[in-house]
């Protein structure tokens, strides 16, 4: 209250004075410089005042904040008293622990479903086949129940995450590596059948860890090779691009395919597809790139994009990028001459 009294006040007092000089000054009692003057002078009291006022309004503040919050830490931590229905629950009854018996995986017939504790506490070798986010919360458990230490090899199947999520394994003395398969595996048969034949990256710091990675993928059949810590982020961002975003992309070349009326989309554009592929593993990309951009086609790129402005303008984004994408790999290939790529990229650009 005082600081908006303090504020009506000044206002007040400066009211007054435009209106009493005004008087004057039209009177000819008071030359306008003289009135300019006082007014000036007026603004250095008047401006202390105010900022006063502020300080003390802060003030006031300040005291009432800390009130609530002594209040706060004067409270006693506590929980509230269950309801009538908890309280008459025997705890007891609540006591115990789960045990799996006569149960095994479908996979592996008459192998029994031990906890993780117990079947890290045995092995010499444990595989930590969890998400990524999950991957050192199990690892710091198993080595605080005293399950992981010396003797043992802790491996995690992540392709993104690093050494740094057996770090707590490692500290207990235990040989740390990744292990990844560099496949995707929709479902456990389709993992069996694809494994064998993939190429498997594998981490490791001291060279035990890393020879004992590779003969498990060896084992697993599958064509190991030696990656560098640092570049496991790099090496799954790759894979995504060859892998999950090449779904995405099939998905809208689907949908868009279903849009211009083309009967069972998927099964036309399947041998497109593995044409594509093999002629990515028989020839490489710079050669097996086909289609516009490499022709330097700039009137095929227009058309597809009014076409996609008019039915999908949420697809024009992804051409765009893409297109871009073929430029380049045209033209470090020498198959797109100058003039065209840069009537290409003039239309592209009236897109972005």
């Amino acid at each position: 209250l005082f600081f908006p009294c303090l504020d009506f006040a000044v206002n007040g007092i400066q009211g007054a004075a435009l209106w009493v000089g005004g008087i004057d000054i039209a009177g000819a009692h008071l030359s306008v410089g003289t009135f300019f003057q006082f007014w000036m002078y007026l603004g250095m009291l008047l401006t202390p005042v105010r900022e006063l006022g502020e300080r003390y309004n802060v003030l006031q503040s300040a005291f009432a904040s800390a009130e609530r919050i002594f209040q706060v830490l004067d409270t006693r931590p506590g929980l509230a008293p269950p309801p009538a229905a908890a309280r008459r629950c025997d705890p007891q009854a609540f006591r115990g622990h789960v045990r799996f018996e006569h149960v095994s995986f479908e996979y592996l017939p008459g192998v029994p479903v031990l906890a993780n504790e117990d079947v890290a506490r045995s092995s010499q070798v444990v595989l930590l086949g969890t998400a990524d986010a999950a991957i050192e919360p199990v690892c710091t458990s198993l080595v605080r129940s005293g399950a992981l230490g010396p003797g043992q090899t802790v491996a995690h199947l992540s392709g993104a995450t690093g050494l740094e999520a057996l770090g707590t394994a490692e500290a207990a003395g235990a040989g740390v590596l990744c292990l990844h398969p560099l496949q995707t595996c929709p479902d456990v048969e389709a993992a069996i059948a694809r494994i064998p034949g993939s190429a498997f990256a594998v981490t490791a710091r001291e060279p035990e860890p890393l020879e004992l990675g590779m003969r498990l993928a060896e084992d697993a059949g599958g064509r190991p090779f030696a990656l560098e810590d640092a570049m496991k982020p790099l090496y799954h961002a790759a894979a995504v691009f060859a892998s999950n975003y090449l779904v995405a992309i099939s998905a809208l070349a689907e949908d868009l395919e279903g849009v211009a009326g083309v009967p069972d989309a998927r099964a036309a554009l399947a041998p497109l597809q593995r044409a594509t592929l093999e002629n990515l593993e028989a020839v490489g990309p710079a050669a097996a790139l086909t289609g516009p951009a490499v022709r330097g086609d700039a009137g095929t790129v227009e058309r597809n994009l009014r076409a996609l402005g008019e039915h999908a303008p949420e697809a024009v984004p992804a051409y765009v990028a893409l297109a871009d994408l073929a430029l380049d790999l045209a033209s470090r290939s020498g198959r797109l001459p100058r003039q065209s790529r840069v009537a290409v990229e003039e239309v592209l650009a009236r897109w972005r």
